[in-house]
């Protein structure tokens, strides 16, 4: 829809677009965001029959989180968020900090060599854990006190693959140095364990998840139980590379803020590559009560 095209007003929709509008880029398929679409006033009846010409106003200027430059966290925007001392910028501008150090760098190559060497699970998953773990360490601090750091990675499945609020929970076990195993009750399926690294093909099997066994601690409440893909920051960074949000927690009644990054794991970037994960970083609120 477009109400002028070339200086010249129009009243419905147009097959081109002005070439001041430079639209995105995607898996050779051109994406245009556009804003609302707001009815101003009628004009007249069409001469002949019922029908109105209106007069619209298109608004590029969209309202929610969605960016206007893909893959690039220097280009998050730089306004307080909330009114907090701090932008999503700044979020961002510490992930990439832990993504530039050599050290993330050398497990990221590493991480690219497993999967195109089509390497047995055990060492993706070591792999994928090392690269997460890293990057979280290097990862600086929040610059406020009172706020903390917290980095999920969700592969292109959805599944999530690390949470750093897990120190012994996820997808690689350091102690049987291999894939993280739940281990399984008796059940009508024959099934003695599932991995951590697939567990929402496995939710069948959550209420079959042993209790006892100390390695199945905190799994049923974890972040690993759910489809952490359908998150809003990590759709976008699906599609635009770059996902920002804030979500208001419920049980503590503060915010989380969140900075989602598309990592595929190729030296030449391919959009249409399914090995990727998304990276998230959120610096959340300290409860008073820790």
């Amino acid at each position: 829809m477009a109400s002028r095209f070339n200086a010249i007003k129009l009243n419905g929709i147009t097959t081109q677009l002005n070439s001041e509008i430079i639209p995105y880029t995607f898996g050779g398929a051109f994406l245009i965001k556009l804003g609302s679409i707001i009815q101003q006033k009628n004009i007249d009846k069409c001469k002949g029959n019922k029908e109105r010409i209106i007069t619209i106003n298109l608004d590029i200027n969209n309202q929610n989180y969605d960016l206007y430059n893909i893959y690039l966290l220097s280009k998050l925007p730089k306004n307080s968020i909330d009114g907090q001392p701090f932008s999503f910028y700044d979020i961002g501008s510490d992930l990439q900090k832990g993504l530039n150090t050599p050290i993330v760098n050398v497990k990221y190559q590493e991480v690219i060599a497993a999967y195109s060497s089509n390497q047995d699970v055990n060492t993706i998953c070591f792999v994928l854990d090392q690269y997460c773990k890293e990057l979280f360490k290097q990862i600086p601090d929040p610059i406020f006190s009172d706020y903390r750091k917290r980095l999920i990675a969700v592969n292109s499945s959805g599944q999530n693959i690390f949470d750093s609020d897990y120190e012994k929970l996820g997808i690689y076990n350091y102690d049987t140095n291999s894939a993280y195993k739940i281990v399984l009750r008796p059940n009508p399926f024959g099934k003695n364990y599932f991995l951590v690294f697939a567990t929402l093909i496995n939710s069948a099997l959550f209420s079959f998840v042993d209790p006892n066994i100390s390695e199945n601690n905190n799994f049923i409440d974890s972040s690993f139980t759910y489809p952490a893909g359908g998150l809003y920051e990590i759709a976008q960074a699906n599609i635009n590379g770059v996902g920002i949000a804030s979500r208001y927690t419920v049980s503590n009644q503060l915010y989380n803020y969140n900075v989602a990054l598309f990592i595929g794991f190729t030296n030449s970037f391919n959009l249409n590559n399914g090995d990727s994960i998304n990276v998230r970083l959120s610096w959340k609120k300290i409860i008073s009560s820790q």
